[in-house]
């Protein structure tokens, strides 16, 4: 390696620095002393780089070089780690070990954040410095040590030794040579170098396609302040390559805050500001006053979390904690443990007053657990070791946006999601992965990843897991990571839906041998198909599929096509189009795919350039020579005459570009040479081969994209090429007017059609026919919806066996939403406009099927605001109208849409909407509440009105006795005594509870549940012997003996006729007038004896 060449970057500043280290190394070629080396600089600005250079570059290269971190190891160890200790120096010391200092022998020791040594150790560096000689813990001679020591600190020793407690003679010693790196902030046009440098590294090191950053991406670095310095540059970059699945990174994917610019605060902010500067003080004080304030209110709103605090305050964990040690800060008793201790010892932080009361709400939501185990190499792993690499676990898992839930010596868990975003598993997968590539360094590194529904609450705006479904969860890992080899990820079953199709997943297997269910995680996957590694059969696609035929075939003779598929989420447009290409690829066509994303709305020709990757065939790793030798070589190959369109092509490819003519052109004459130049390009390859053009979700494309392709389609009816494109329903593409033009509308499957999808996948045994059923009308015949529904019905064991033979195990009712499902939906939820989600959540509510009227009483909306926003749900099919009279009425597109509607909202929204749609339907249907009882029984029982849903329930369970359906009669009556158990016990709801045991035991009478019967009318006797009413006595008595009369086989227990041939009912009966009824009957039954008088 050339000498500092890892110094990147050519500003004046950093070129200072490299002389001066070069002069330094000539000057000590020859010697045999070396001066100490002090390297001052923000955290994150290459400092142990810079120390590694030296030691790299210098005349100690054959050395050791051994790095320490003053604030990663606790007071108490860094003596021993630094000077060594003898055998018995403190308990459990069985053995002697050399420290440090011994063990850089003859090369270099680099003592990283100098500043936060403990005043103890300073004196005996000072010795150690001094006199060339150390002396171990416990020991009572000095032994001698070649050491260069360099030392590095982010804080101006020499303007804080007093406040700090740093020894002024130590800092005078250990500065000898003092090399100041500059930040980043002030190093201009080398953060650009760096981030393209971050940028290629990582997507080598991982083995992915090649990413460049656009102008507003490049805008965007240098606009940011960069607190975090160069290493904050490399972990943003890092974080940008796994999560950016095009070849452009942009400034959202970048995700860095906007700076506010000067002059723009408010006379509140400055007044406040003003207020806020202590009067009577110098300037250094009144700025030292001010950032311990922030720090104090940063600490405060999270726990003493160094992390988020830090994070808050836009500086690194180790600047934080010495800036808690240097202001003498810590945690107030009050207050829970920290998330990580810190020593200060002096003021407590003061307790935040004048909050308002605490607002804490719920929700469930899927989120990822990453536990990452520390495998050490050796019997105990070493402590600064083990802190290391916790350290660069911590920072690995907070780049991608984990929190650290729990953390030891021995490893950490962490937490993915706990903000609301759709990809959490995925981060947590890439975390792991960006892991896995550091954990070759001892202690090795070995985890697991587990998604679980857990509830999250919000206090005051802070996210926390709840503490059982926590637990829950912890369990779940401690199940299978420990299986888990060194340098391995396994993932749970729960976890593989949503990582399957852009992971390489594999199965796991445990030391034994044994196949589990647990997955290995491979790597990325590389084709982008996002369509599973195993595919569903194609159903009542055939018409499509025969019309994409025809269209190819009409564009080989040289009628281009265009051919758009239309279709919401989930409906099998890209599985149309892979059944067209796996079909007819040999056909001697040229097919070319790229697809818009979500993201990539602002970044300008993102398709565009995927394509062109993929016609010229660039490969992720080819250099920009290799690129441009490609492109050169296939366009002058294909037509001499295009040779002018080079220049635009390798501008798209983010290709160095020499020409000037090119460089002179303003952006829209080379906007307008851009379009113009790919429009060519497809067409001159069109008459050497027919061209399948394959274009996905224009729902997301960006403006120039969509700017290509009116280009091309302008022109594409005499030449052969094939155009596909699929977007949602929402999009409008503006050629609908061309004859060359035809639209494909892929609505979902039919019952029929369906039905032979379900065939397909679960197999045709009769017993799973209400299942399929059930099925269907859920996911309104939605394919992917089908399949995902499938897959958690065999993984909540409903269904048993193979794929395409299953068998029916267990109710058809414990079905859930798909987590992936849900996934999908939630989001198209997630992005309405808050009033429109807050109209289709309240509509949810009120029930699959809505009428117009409730919806307006329950909205309290005007009447133009509820029109438009219904307007606008049914264009984006989450509602549709289904009946016009007597009144309107909607319905949702299907039930799982109704259901994750539903689910997301809290349950104290949720109350108070069903108490009020009750409320509504008692006023609007006042006079014909009869038809209405089912739906007030509901609202009535979810909206906690207890007295309501008793007697609605009552009412709709005699309506359905009324009609035979006596199982929901029953249901009925059941779910009204459940609503009397949260009613104040008195003689009233004891009488309502006998009565409605007595109308249960009805509907049982004749669906043959002759032993809930009995039960029934037990608990009636025991109510109606406790307040003493013989009259509903005698009923029950009478019903037992009716009952037990009709009965057929031996009698249940209690009804067996005495010895003496007694009648065993109460007295009960007699007060009903049916004794002499039953006594018959009883008789007749166990053929008992007439008793004769007594002589």
């Amino acid at each position: 390696m050339a000498p500092l060449g890892g110094l990147i970057g050519d500003s004046p500043a950093l070129v200072a620095v490299r002389n001066q280290v070069e002069q330094l190394l000539r000057r000590q070629a020859g010697s045999r002393r070396f001066p100490s080396v002090l390297i001052l600089g923000e955290t994150g600005t290459g400092k142990g780089l810079l120390a590694s250079a030296i030691h790299e570059s210098g005349p100690r290269a054959a050395g050791p070089f051994v790095a320490v971190n003053c604030a990663a190891i606790p007071d108490t160890l860094l003596e021993a780690e630094l000077f060594g200790f003898e055998r018995g120096a403190f308990t459990d010391a069985r053995h002697a070990k050399a420290g440090l200092f011994q063990t850089a022998h003859r090369g270099i020791l680099f003592l990283d954040e100098i500043g936060l040594l403990p005043e103890n150790l300073q004196a005996k560096l000072l010795t150690a410095l001094e006199e060339g000689a150390v002396r171990r813990l416990g020991s009572t001679r000095a032994e001698r040590v070649d050491v260069w020591i360099i030392s590095a600190t982010s804080e101006d020793l020499k303007a804080g030794a007093q406040r700090c407690g740093f020894r002024e003679e130590l800092y005078h010693r250990l500065a000898v040579v003092m090399l100041r790196l500059p930040p980043l902030r002030e190093r201009g046009a080398d953060i650009l170098t760096l981030a393209e440098h971050f940028l290629t590294r990582t997507c080598t090191e991982y083995g992915l396609a090649a990413k460049t950053l656009t102008a507003d991406a490049r805008q965007a670095l240098l606009a940011h302040r960069w607190p975090g310095n160069v290493r904050e540059v490399a972990n943003v970059m890092e974080r940008a390559a796994l999560l950016v699945d095009g070849g452009l990174v942009t400034a959202d994917n970048l995700g860095l805050a906007i700076p506010r610019k000067r002059g723009t605060s408010s006379r509140e902010e400055r007044e406040t500001t003003r207020r806020d500067a202590p009067v009577g003080m110098s300037l250094g004080q009144a700025v030292e006053d001010i950032e311990r304030r922030h720090i104090v209110e940063a600490l405060h709103e999270t726990r003493w979390n160094i992390s988020r605090a830090a994070n808050r305050l836009g500086v690194t964990r180790d600047v934080l904690r010495y800036r808690v040690q240097k202001y003498g800060l810590q945690l107030p008793p009050a207050t829970a443990e920290p998330t990580e201790p810190t020593d200060g010892p002096h003021h407590a932080v003061p307790p935040t007053t004048g909050r308002g009361p605490v607002n804490l709400q719920w929700e469930r939501r899927h989120v990822a657990l990453l536990r990452a185990d520390l495998v050490p190499t050796a019997p105990v792993i070493a402590v600064p070791a083990a802190t290391a690499a916790l350290a660069t676990l911590v920072e690995k898992i907070e780049n991608f946006g984990g929190w650290v839930e729990e953390i030891s010596p021995e490893g950490l868990v962490a937490v993915f999601g706990l903000e609301a975003v759709e990809d959490a598993p995925r981060r947590a997968a890439h975390a792991a992965l960006a892991i896995q590539r550091i954990a070759a360094v001892a202690p090795r590194v070995r985890i697991g990843l587990h998604v679980g529904e857990i509830s999250i609450g919000q206090i005051g705006g802070v996210s926390r897991v709840d503490h059982t479904a926590k637990r829950e969860a912890w369990e779940q890992l401690e199940a299978f990571v420990g299986e888990a080899g060194p340098g391995t990820v396994l993932v749970s079953e729960a976890t593989r839906p949503f990582l399957e199709r852009r992971f390489v997943l594999a199965p796991g297997v445990a030391g034994d041998g044994a196949t589990r269910t647990v997955c290995r995680l491979v790597g990325l996957e590389r084709t982008g198909l996002g369509l599973g590694e195993r595919l569903t059969p194609l159903v009542a696609r055939s018409r499509e599929l025969d019309q994409l035929v025809r269209a190819h075939t009409q564009a080989q003779t040289g009628h281009g096509q265009v051919v758009a598929v239309v279709g919401e989420p989930g409906v099998g447009k890209s599985r149309l189009f892979w059944e067209f290409i796996e079909s007819h690829r040999a056909r001697g066509s040229l097919i070319l795919v790229c697809s818009a994303v979500s993201y990539g709305r602002q970044t300008p020709y993102l398709p565009v350039i995927d394509l062109l990757k993929a016609y010229f065939r660039i490969e992720p790793r080819d250099s920009t020579d290799k690129i441009r030798e490609r492109v050169t070589e296939k366009v002058l190959s294909l037509e001499l005459a295009l040779a002018p369109a080079l220049s635009a092509l390798l501008a798209l490819l983010d290709v160095p570009n020499d020409d000037a003519q090119w460089r002179e052109l303003d952006p829209q004459q080379k906007r307008r040479r851009t379009l113009e130049t790919v429009k060519l390009l497809l067409l001159e390859e069109s008459r050497r081969q027919p061209v399948v053009l394959v274009f996905e979700d224009l729902h997301w494309v960006d403006s120039e994209t969509q700017a290509v392709l009116d280009t091309l389609v302008e022109s594409v009816a005499s030449y052969r090429v094939l155009l596909l494109v699929s977007h949602r329903p929402e999009y409008h593409p503006t050629w609908v007017g061309k004859s060359y033009y035809a639209q494909l509308r892929l609505d979902p499957l039919s019952p029929e059609n369906a039905q032979a999808l379900l065939d397909s996948l679960v197999g045709r045994d009769m017993a799973t026919a209400s299942l399929k059923a059930l099925l269907i009308e859920r996911t309104g015949g939605n394919p992917f919806f089908l399949e995902e529904s499938v897959r958690a019905a065999v993984e909540t064991g409903v269904l048993l066996g193979d794929r395409g033979d299953y068998r029916f195990a267990r109710s058809v009712g414990e079905i859930r939403v798909p987590a992936t499902v849900q996934a999908v939906l939630a989001a198209r939820i997630d992005r309405l406009p808050p009033e429109d989600r807050t109209l289709l959540q309240t509509a949810a509510v009120i029930g699959r099927d809505v009428p117009l009227a409730l919806l307006r009483t329950v909205a309290d909306l005007p009447a133009e605001l509820l029109s438009a926003g219904l307007m606008r749900l049914q264009g984006n099919e989450f509602v549709y109208e289904t009946r016009l009279v007597p009144e309107l009425e909607y319905t949702f597109k299907h039930g799982l849409t109704h259901e994750v509607t539903y689910a997301g909202l809290l349950e104290n929204r949720r109350r108070p909407l069903h108490a009020r749609i009750m409320e509504a339907i008692e006023r609007l249907y006042a006079n014909r509440l009869a038809e209405q009882v089912d739906r007030l029984a509901y609202h009535a029982l979810r909206g906690g009105v207890w007295d309501k849903a008793v007697a609605y329930f009552r009412q709709a369970g005699a309506k359905a006795a009324a009609h035979s359906a006596y199982r929901e009669a029953v249901s009925c009556f059941e779910q009204a005594l459940g609503a009397l158990t949260y009613l104040p016990e008195s003689r009233e709801t004891i009488e309502q509870g006998i009565d409605l045991r007595l109308e249960l035991r009805n509907s049982l009478f004749t669906l043959g549940e002759f032993r809930q019967i009995f039960d029934c009318l037990a608990e009636g006797r025991i109510l109606a012997e406790r307040i003493g009413d013989q009259g509903r006595l005698g009923w029950i008595s009478a019903y037992t003996a009716a009952h037990f009369c009709a009965r057929r086989g031996p009698g249940l227990p209690g009804l067996r006729p005495s010895s003496r041939g007694e009648f065993p009912f109460g007295a009960g009966l007699s007060q009903s007038g049916r004794l002499p009824y039953c006594k018959g009957m009883f008789r007749a039954k166990h053929r008992v004896p007439r008793r004769r008088p007594d002589p």
